[in-house]
């Protein structure tokens, strides 16, 4: 299928934010589907939009479980992994420049900029080092998304596409966003530091691997 899936993992605590971005979500012709991930039964939320698909049953599964769901599910070549507690004031625009840089083996995330006041000229740049909100709204080829290993449930699912693939990042839109709004709210602390320790092991076999 032509176009994009956009896929957005939630446990609904910021509501606005996702009512709001889904409904410009579905209202880009070059988003064929937009699938929701049901990782929280209190606070679920009803869609009326044409384009929306929720996966899921409410227990939650996390967040890079949830963006392995969603991949699999997804129908169309290209994919963009979203957080639910983002507003994009050109998300239109950032597609739209996404997309012209977008090929297989690249992954494309948004510079630091965009999150500061004074939103700078479009602009696309290779980059050797995961900046500042890098991962909030990820666009990729589905062939190129690298499937999170189960070690990784909350963390380093946006380090393992940058570190597997050519990173660009995009600058020229402005972002609003808690960032970790929602793992912020859980008591995460164990997988945390489970997390690293797997993340370390992950670095050094893909090291020697080289």
């Amino acid at each position: 299928m032509k176009g994009y899936t956009i896929i957005i993992p939630t446990m609904w605590y910021y509501p606005d934010y996702l009512i709001e971005m889904v409904s410009r979500y579905n209202a880009i012709t070059e988003i064929a589907e937009i699938l929701i991930v049901n990782n929280r039964k209190e606070g679920e939320l009803k869609f009326t939009e044409n384009k929306v698909r929720v996966l899921g049953d409410g227990n939650n599964q996390y967040v890079n479980p949830s963006w392995n769901l969603g991949v699999r599910e997804s129908k169309t070549d290209k994919i963009i992994l979203a957080n639910d507690d983002i507003k994009i004031e050109k998300v239109r625009g950032l597609i739209a420049y996404a997309d012209h840089f977008l090929k297989v083996g690249r992954v494309i995330g948004v510079d630091s900029t965009c999150f500061k006041s004074d939103t700078p000229n479009w602009e696309a740049k290779f980059t050797n080092k995961m900046n500042y909100g890098f991962g909030v709204f990820l666009t990729i080829n589905k062939q190129s998304y690298v499937p999170i290993p189960k070690e990784f449930k909350v963390w380093y699912g946006d380090t393992i596409q940058f570190k597997e693939n050519t990173p660009i990042s995009i600058a020229g839109c402005r972002i609003v966003t808690p960032m970790q709004g929602t793992s912020s709210k859980l008591n995460l602390r164990k997988e945390r530091v489970s997390e690293l320790k797997a993340f370390n092991k992950y670095c050094n076999e893909r090291s020697k691997a080289n």
